[in-house]
């Protein structure tokens, strides 16, 4: 499949200074659920999980793609570097969210034996409310999930990706920048253990690699969202069954 040629950046775009703005950027909003938990005295209520999915994670976007048309000049659309179609999109996006639950199904429980995980800072509470509260439940697997899980943690990967791959050219560091920017997005969770540092790690690894080989942004948000939604919906049922 031929890549897109949509490079009109100015050559002060590709600088290696400019690149390293954009990867402290995306430092800062890793940092942001661990930063959240430090500052909270109390678990987190719905609302404010609502409240930082939807609106907070809605203006991360807002800002990250601004940062990317008028520091790098690169568009929502140049993300895609391969040509794709809606439908291509969604059964890639299916097939990659089949892929990554079942390597979480594989590996979690083995990982959660070996290592610890953090308390849930009132999640567990959550998934009681929701449970109870239909409407809730559809809050989270409608715009929280798009918004907070799907569009916000993949567009914020692929921004890594990219600035990292901009500061050279060489194929090694194509993949040596995968790796590096799993290690981050894992440890962007450590608030929830470092069975969780490690289990986001395999999945992010997965969604790295396949940005690498085929290159859809697209795939990578309906995958992400879809691997996010089944898991929550199955909560949803065991805890109404």
């Amino acid at each position: 499949m031929p890549a897109l040629n949509t490079d009109k950046r100015k050559p002060w775009q590709n600088k290696a200074w400019v690149q390293w703005v954009g990867i402290a950027l995306i430092i800062l909003i890793y940092s942001y659920p661990s930063l959240l938990k430090i500052q909270s005295n109390s678990p987190l209520t719905s609302r404010d999980i609502l409240f930082n999915t939807i609106v907070i994670r809605g203006i991360m976007i807002i800002v990250m793609l601004l940062v990317l048309r008028f520091l790098y000049g690169v568009k929502y659309r140049d993300l895609n570097r391969k040509a794709g179609t809606w439908w291509k999109d969604t059964l890639g996006g299916i097939a990659l969210a089949a892929i990554t639950l079942g390597t979480k199904v594989l590996f979690d429980k083995p990982i959660n034996s070996l290592f610890p995980r953090q308390p849930d800072s009132g999640l567990g509470q959550f998934f009681n409310e929701m449970a109870e509260n239909p409407l809730l439940f559809v809050m989270m697997i409608g715009p929280a999930l798009i918004i907070g899980a799907g569009i916000g943690e993949e567009l914020d990967h692929v921004f890594l990706l990219t600035r990292l791959w901009n500061l050279s050219s060489n194929k090694a560091w194509r993949w040596i920048a995968v790796i590096l920017s799993e290690v981050l997005l894992g440890l962007a969770h450590l608030y929830q253990g470092t069975a969780g540092v490690i289990s986001t790690g395999i999945s992010g690894l997965i969604m790295g690699i396949y940005y690498l080989l085929f290159g859809r942004l697209n795939v990578m948000i309906i995958a992400h969202y879809l691997h996010d939604a089944v898991q929550l919906a199955l909560v949803y049922m065991i805890a109404n069954t």
